[in-house]
């Protein structure tokens, strides 16, 4: 994490948090694992980037169209993540063009560079995990077997949980047209992201929406307004990155809830840059807008699921009687 910052700041790129995701999220107990999960991550980001500079190329000027054109593609993105063996390249195919809209919502001329910024921060550290996994602390066990159960192309119960994401995304989407939502369309890229996440993850939205506000005050918030603004320079930030990231892994060796919140917020909401700012309010706005997304989500999620273990309890009944 400390170098991937300090090679992003060293040449000045822009987005530096992409290059700390991309390490967090492909750091697993396998070399092999890891080496895999970046590879479909990188796979997946020129995908992405590409789907959502054509939307906006399309649909820049017509936000239902817009909408329409993303409500069918989730369903589309959601279908394949629950039968692919390379489902979390189509995740992150699935959530980055949202966010390539998002980043450059209202002065579309930045897309092209939010995409490059992109996948060079996700190359780099991704190419920067695998050197020192490799060289300091390899572990190449064999790959476990995936053993995952054969659907039916449209099984009633696979195109049912593929609506979720979709209509979450369009109930979203409505709401932000209607009001004035916080964190503006960052609230469109969490719902993305969480409905895409809950949809193969056996999480409790609720849970979910706990563990990351806990995360946002009590461990990254300290640090962001008490500590960070004190500091000198950009060395003693990067140690910071060092201690909460050593901190937080270490934690994560007992259960994944103590790592993957406090760091993926760490990582988005102090946004570190080389013309670091600090806001309150982003905090605040980030706070509302995971709630509203999850619980947005929640529902649809209940109402949806509700039919499906309605309608195979009835089938159930069917073939007993």
């Amino acid at each position: 994490m400390f170098l991937a910052y300090w090679l992003a700041l060293y040449m000045n790129w822009e987005l530096p948090q992409y290059a700390g995701l991309a390490v967090l999220l492909i750091s697993l107990d396998n070399t092999k694992a890891s080496f895999r999960k970046g590879v479909l991550r990188i796979v997946g980001t020129i995908g992405g980037v590409t789907v959502g500079l054509i939307a906006i190329e399309w649909f820049a000027q017509a936000r239902f169209l817009f909408m329409l054109f993303f409500a069918f593609y989730f369903f589309f993105i959601s279908l394949l993540m629950q039968r692919s063996r390379f489902s979390y390249a189509w995740f992150v195919a699935g959530f980055v063009p949202i966010l390539v809209w998002s980043h450059s919502y209202m002065n579309y001329s930045v897309s092209f560079g939010y995409g490059v910024y992109r996948f060079l921060e996700t190359a780099s550290g991704i190419v920067i995990y695998m050197i020192i996994s490799s060289l300091l602390w390899p572990n190449r066990d064999k790959l476990p077997q995936e053993s995952k159960k054969k659907l039916p192309l449209f099984s009633k119960e696979l195109v049912l949980k593929s609506l979720i994401s979709p209509l979450a995304f369009v109930i979203g989407f409505i709401f932000w047209i209607l009001t004035t939502t916080p964190s503006n369309t960052s609230f469109i890229g969490f719902i993305a992201v969480f409905s895409l996440i809950f949809l193969t993850n056996p999480t409790s939205p609720p849970l979910f929406a706990l563990s990351m506000l806990l995360a946002i005050w009590l461990a990254v918030a300290p640090i962001y307004f008490f500590i960070m603004p004190a500091l000198a320079g950009g060395p003693m930030i990067l140690l910071v990155i060092f201690l909460f990231s050593f901190l937080f892994g270490y934690l994560g060796s007992w259960s994944p809830v103590y790592k993957l919140p406090p760091m993926l917020m760490f990582i988005l909401l102090t946004n570190i840059t080389n013309q670091q700012s600090y806001s309150f309010l982003s905090f605040a706005n980030a706070s509302i807008a995971t709630l509203l997304a999850i619980y947005t989500i929640w529902i649809v999620q209940i109402f949806i699921t509700k039919n499906i273990f309605y309608d195979m309890k009835k089938k159930k009944q069917e073939c007993s009687s």
